[in-house]
């Protein structure tokens, strides 16, 4: 078992540790290191989960012979990779000044106070006892775990020919046309193993959320300093429901960790701009983008606001060639996974809950209702006062404290992670309007969730550009 599990995490981590590599070569540090290892596996989870279902889609069910026929396609795209002169002359080549060898930030110091690594550490290791607490109580998840993703999983790896059931609309409360990312990647994990364990799940839910540390903290520590990295992390690390819900199970930490991936992806892009490797991260941006979309619905929604802030942001300060060009390679790994989503939804998924009515009565009728705009407001609100028990408080104390920087890193891209963030939001608002369910019962049950995908990505934007740290 063991041979077969390292092969099936070997193969795709291989495969995203070459690609990553071939998009970004630094000088190689602790953190930056750190940085490529963790986009290097999501990178593989990710396009592993749509070779897994597209093998199951077209060539056969979950069997043993994925165990020969993926590593094989992986090797094969890796030789496909290597055989490029410019990919092997860019591998060779002496590492080129990217933001891991730039001085610090001017104002930044690069170290870490005492006091604040201790804080950290302990933040940290209660955070991993919470986590494995919230796994024995739940060893098969939450509500949405047990009920979607990991019961969607056994479908693809005990249903053999009749996997497709899994999508069928008798069984519409488990949201049957919701991505497969996340059930992909379980299913293909225990095909490997050949049982399935509720171990899995659990690893793979446990790796995403302090993957999702892991890349906060190693990024702001490339792009601005040590000690940002240190305060950022805290502050996700104190942020009690991101811990619980990754005990949980719950494909919202995913989602966040590939939307702060692609978020980094881009601030590194224009950190080497002028170089082949801002064109090759913009790629990986774009595929990490379509990664999200690939894990949850609210993905596409994502998608859209990433794609419409770039286009907004090159356009007003590089102008349309630029704007054409960062869109070009945004997209260029952005449709594969496109495709891939397309081909799911139109083979096999239903018509989506919320919006599968062609009734557009009701459908106006809550647009033009204001009672509901009054309500989802108020709860919106709410939502951010009492964010994580009272971390809002302390987060704007320390906003106050710390001020902006006089002189903003990587300005365009950033002003684009927070566009884009702010059109989710809006996004998200208007879903609830328009929403069929009963409006407080869905706002009770998801609206904290949907924040916590966008925390990470805001924690990231904005330790980039808040002031220095007074000795």
């Amino acid at each position: 078992m063991i041979p077969w599990l390292l092969l099936s995490i070997g193969a795709p981590l291989a495969l995203g540790l070459l690609l990553i590599r071939m998009a970004w070569q630094p000088r190689l540090t602790l953190r930056a290191g750190l940085l490529q290892l963790t986009l290097a596996c999501g990178l593989g989870i990710g396009i592993s989960s749509c070779t897994f279902f597209l093998y199951m889609a077209k060539v056969q069910p979950a069997g043993p012979r994925l165990a020969f026929v993926e590593p094989a396609l992986f090797l094969c795209v890796i030789a496909v990779c290597l055989a490029f002169g410019r990919t092997r002359r860019s591998l060779r080549a002496k590492p080129v000044a990217g933001p891991s060898t730039l001085p610090p930030f001017p104002g930044s110091p690069d170290t870490i106070p005492k006091p604040l690594l201790i804080g950290v550490c302990a933040v940290l290791a209660c955070a991993v006892a919470g986590l494995i607490l919230v796994s024995i109580n739940k060893p098969h998840g939450g509500g949405d775990a047990l009920g979607i993703w990991n019961m969607r999983a056994r479908f693809m790896f005990r249903g053999h020919e009749l996997w497709t059931r899994g999508f069928s609309r008798m069984i519409a409360w488990s949201h049957p046309d919701y991505p497969l990312l996340i059930p992909s990647s379980i299913a293909r994990l225990w095909t490997y193993i050949g049982f399935d364990t509720h171990r899995v799940p659990q690893v793979l839910s446990g790796f995403f959320t302090f993957a999702t540390v892991a890349a906060l903290s190693s990024s702001l520590a490339v792009l601005r300093s040590a000690r940002h990295a240190v305060e950022a992390a805290l502050f996700l690390l104190a942020t009690a429901y991101f811990v619980r819900l990754g005990g949980d199970q719950y494909a919202d930490i995913p989602m966040g960790f590939f939307i702060l991936s692609t978020a980094v992806l881009l601030t590194l892009s224009e950190a080497t701009a002028g170089t082949e490797e801002s064109r090759g991260l913009l790629s990986l941006a774009g595929l990490t983008a379509g990664f999200a979309a690939w894990t949850k619905n609210e993905g596409m929604l994502f998608v859209l606001a990433a794609v419409v802030a770039l286009a907004a942001t090159t356009l007003s300060k590089r102008g349309f060639r630029d704007s054409v060009r960062t869109l070009g390679f945004f997209l260029f790994g952005l449709i594969p996974v496109l495709l891939v989503i397309l081909y799911f939804k139109v083979r096999y998924a239903p018509p989506n809950d919320l919006f599968g009515s062609h009734d557009l009565g009701p459908f106006l009728a809550r647009l033009r209702d204001s009672h509901r705009y009054a309500l989802i407001a108020r709860a919106f609100g709410n939502e951010l006062l009492r964010w994580g028990n009272g971390l809002t408080a302390v987060f704007v104390i320390y906003l106050v404290a710390r001020g902006v920087t006089s002189r903003r890193p990587h300005p365009t891209f950033v002003s684009a992670g927070f566009i884009a963030l702010v059109l989710m939001f809006v996004g998200y608002f208007f879903v609830y309007v328009l929403t069929p369910m009963d409006l407080i019962w869905h706002l009770g049950t998801s609206l904290e969730r949907l924040l916590l995908q966008m925390w990470p990505t805001f924690l990231f934007l904005l330790f980039l550009v808040i002031g220095p740290a007074e000795e």
